[in-house]
């Protein structure tokens, strides 16, 4: 009895003084003592036992053989003896004081339905009513031992069955009000210590280990629901409502977390029949109703005003919906939002709305919560036809598992829209090349039609004039080659006089210098005019109009061609050319000079050349 007082000492002090893991740990430092100690006294027993047993049969050959023992030997056997007769009778009244306690738990009707209903129904809550009926019958009970015997067997079911409903924190009160601990109170004592901080923050792992010593434990059940609901594992958290709705006393809680799912689901007729028993959610359920009226009202039409309804169910009523809908999360309207999206996306397809289906191709998996694989190939699949490859690959390997049936698909579409894009764009560049270089050759050709006619227009004018002139420039001489020298020659022979020119300005001589200045500008003229065929030619032909010639004579090819294009003022080409001959425009109504008389014989007129 000392031991026993000790012991519920011991863990009231624990109880009130040190946390749960330090409660643990005294726990099973103590449980350890206390076997030990029993151990070492029922050794201690053994042992007396024997030398008691082993000092009667000296004592007999001792007496035999030399006539008894001392009075101290004799005193220290018959002692021996009384402490082994002692502890007999111990042990034959704490065996009668059990059957006594037995005897009177079976006379208290409440206990013994608690424990069948513990043992055999499984029905915790029922037991808990009985055992808390056998309390009060038990206080009656007049014998303190028997009293107090029956309390802890009574208390040790409540604890229990406690703790198979997840009420960790009472059963180890509980416990603790045992008194005297056996090593089964120890245990669910540890236990129950060790599961009562189990929260939404813990681990799903935690709580599977929990729910594997009591299945059928409401709180854990609940949180293993919610966080199965936050991940959008609707199936598996129904399979844990139906385990949560055998307790009696959970049954609506059960039916609230059933219809919270259904909604989820799409199941809107079921959801909306459990939702109307909710006396707190009269709103939403007026809401639901309407929404789910509005979007059933609604097809994958491609006309106008199907696709205004879905994009006002959309972006409006659910919107608002959401917004007010405080008491579920996720919302009972994430899955209508998520029915109203995938319409709307077939809809602006069939519409050829398709950056519009893309954008609601995104809401559909960034704004709905527990998007699953296929809400993701869909939007992947939007982006492919779309041609926005890299964002398409980039959500592709984020969000679809390669194990995944969509994975395979979407990579399909993806080469295959890929190749055909390559395919395209390779068509696109090739007739966009092809057209500039159309345009390029029909630009030069045209150049070189133009220059062609400016070059005879020239030539014919100069012949006319002066006459022919080889090298009138004096180009060939400048860089010391010979009348039709090749392209090659030109540049060979520029590069020397360049070379020429820079070592005389190195010198400083102001004359020099000045020479070189004049030597290297006529030779960039030479070159420019030398390197192009087409001035190359006129040039060799000897009618080719200098520098000086073209502002004495006043010639300009841009002025010729227009006067050309407007007919000449009704004058032919040899008029033009006698007037230019002659020294000017002039003599004709309306030309270049204004007036009647515009510029008369003998005046000239300049207008200088783009050449």
């Amino acid at each position: 009895m000392l031991l026993g007082f000790s012991f519920t000492c011991l863990f009231f002090a624990l109880g009130m003084a040190q946390s749960r893991e330090t409660k643990i740990s005294h726990l099973e430092q103590t449980m350890t003592v206390s076997q030990g100690e029993k151990e070492a006294k029922r050794q201690h027993e053994i042992e007396t036992a024997e030398e008691t047993e082993k000092g009667m049969k000296e004592e007999t050959s001792t007496d035999a053989e030399y006539g008894g023992d001392s009075m101290e030997e004799q005193e220290d056997r018959r002692a021996g003896q009384e402490n082994s007769a002692g502890r007999e009778e111990e042990r034959k009244q704490e065996a009668q004081e059990e059957n006594e306690v037995k005897e009177e738990e079976s006379k208290i009707e409440s206990l013994v339905k608690g424990k069948h209903a513990y043992n055999i129904d499984n029905s915790y809550e029922e037991a808990l009513r009985h055992l808390e009926e056998a309390l009060a019958k038990a206080a009656e009970i007049k014998s303190e031992k028997i009293r107090a015997g029956v309390e802890r067997s009574i208390r040790l079911y409540r604890a229990k069955a406690l703790f198979e409903l997840g009420r960790f924190q009472e059963a180890s009160n509980e416990a603790m009000m045992m008194g005297r601990l056996d090593r089964t109170a120890i245990t669910l004592l540890q236990r129950s210590l060790k599961f009562s901080g189990l929260s939404a923050s813990s681990s799903e792992e935690e709580i599977n280990a929990a729910l594997e010593e009591c299945r059928n434990a409401p709180p854990l059940l609940k949180l293993r629901i919610d966080m199965r609901i936050k991940r959008g594992e609707y199936y598996r958290a129904i399979i844990d409502i139906k385990t949560l709705a055998e307790t009696p006393s959970q049954k609506k809680s059960a039916e609230r977390l059933q219809m919270h799912c259904d909604f989820l689901l799409g199941k809107y007729a079921s959801g909306l029949k459990a939702l109307e028993a909710q006396s707190d959610c009269a709103f939403l359920c007026k809401k639901m109703k309407e929404l789910v009226e509005k979007y059933n009202r609604t097809t994958e039409a491609a006309t106008a005003q199907n696709y205004r309804a879905l994009k006002s169910l959309l972006s409006v009523d659910i919107l608002v919906a959401k917004a007010q809908d405080t008491k579920f999360k996720p919302s009972i309207f994430n899955q209508l939002k998520k029915d109203v999206l995938t319409r709307v996306i077939k809809v602006a397809k069939r519409m050829g709305e398709a950056k519009e289906a893309v954008e609601y191709g995104r809401q559909l998996v960034q704004t709905v919560e527990n998007a699953g694989e296929e809400d993701h190939a869909m939007y992947i699949s939007l982006l492919i036809e779309n041609k926005k490859f890299e964002t398409a690959k980039s959500h592709l390997q984020k969000n679809i598992n390669e194990a995944s049936p969509f994975f395979d698909e979407l990579r399909e579409e993806y080469n295959r829209m890929g190749k055909k894009a390559r395919e395209d764009k390779e068509k696109r560049d090739k007739a966009t090349r092809e057209k500039e270089e159309a345009d390029l050759k029909k630009s030069v050709d045209e150049a070189e039609k133009k220059d062609k006619e400016r070059s005879e227009r020239r030539r014919a004018f100069v012949a006319q004039r002066r006459g022919r002139v080889f090298d009138c420039e004096g180009y060939y001489k400048v860089l010391g080659l010979a009348r039709g020298a090749s392209e090659s020659e030109v540049s060979a022979a520029y590069t020397k006089l360049a070379r020429e020119a820079g070592l005389k300005r190195s010198r400083k001589d102001p004359k020099l210098v000045e020479e070189s200045k004049k030597m290297l500008i006529l030779a960039n003229k030479a070159r420019e005019t030398l390197s192009n065929k087409s001035k190359k030619e006129e040039y060799d032909s000897g009618y080719y109009m200098t520098e000086k010639e073209r502002e004495e004579w006043g010639y300009n090819d841009e002025r010729m061609e227009q006067y050309e294009q407007t007919g000449g003022g009704g004058q032919p080409q040899h008029d033009l050319f006698e007037m230019l001959l002659n020294g000017g425009f002039g003599g004709f109504e309306g030309g270049f000079g204004g007036g009647s008389g515009g510029f008369g014989r003998g005046r000239r007129v300049v207008y200088y050349s783009n050449m």
